[in-house]
């Protein structure tokens, strides 16, 4: 799914893991997936997990802005999405895992759902 999303090459690596503190959905006792591309200057991870409606997302992990902790930050859907996290565009859409991770400092200001 984010080789498809980011449309990435064959020859780019992803490599994948659970994801020790976020779940795969609500209510569900499996994991979620941590992938990560190295390949440039900076690796990126993304956590891949369904969302309270059950519908998959990709989010990127980033440190949040309150605490910054490693946290699922902004949901990315498309090529264009990420290419806009990375140019740092106002006004994306928040991960729906950014307010309910367990990543968060224990002092973190954000305001929990």
């Amino acid at each position: 799914m984010l080789r498809q999303v980011l449309r990435l090459k064959r020859w780019v690596a992803i490599t994948s893991r659970a994801d020790d503190l976020h779940l795969l959905g609500e209510g569900s006792i499996g994991q979620a997936v941590r992938l990560r591309i190295s390949e440039g200057p900076d690796p990126r991870e993304f956590l891949a997990a369904y969302d309270s409606d059950r519908r998959f997302t990709l989010s990127i992990i980033a440190p949040c802005p309150q605490c910054a902790a490693p946290v699922p930050t902004v949901r990315i859907g498309s090529m264009a999405d990420y290419g806009d996290w990375l140019n740092s565009a106002p006004n994306l859409a928040e991960s729906p895992h950014y307010r309910t991770s367990p990543a968060h400092r224990g002092d973190c200001p954000l305001p929990r759902e």
